[in-house]
């Protein structure tokens, strides 16, 4: 038996050109939706690793690209105040996890 892969298959559903027309719209939402999502974290990091000036000239890509501000806050004077913080939300975390398991 010969099997014919550029055949079209006669039992396919025809799409429509309005169900066409909202594909191209989702996918234009969904990408919009991205870049909404997207932008403020790149603009979020390229802050986080900046000089530590708060210029308005930030954008995507920090000016003068550094550490120091990972570093003061892992190591230097917010150190405590962050691992507080984070031990604070693992601990959260791990009990509500522990605890909608165990009553579901």
């Amino acid at each position: 038996m010969k099997i014919n892969i550029l055949k079209k298959n006669p039992n396919k559903i025809k799409q429509s050109k309005i169900d066409t027309a909202l594909d191209i719209a989702n996918v234009i939402i969904l990408f919009a939706g991205v870049i909404v999502i997207c932008f403020p974290l790149l603009n979020f990091f390229s802050l986080a690793f900046n000089d530590g000036n708060w210029n308005t000239h930030v954008v995507v890509f920090p000016v003068k690209p550094t550490l120091a501000s990972l570093k003061y806050v892992l190591v230097e004077g917010g150190a405590m105040e962050f691992w507080r913080a984070f031990m604070n939300s693992v601990i959260l975390t791990v009990s509500v996890t522990v605890l909608s398991n165990l009553i579901m």
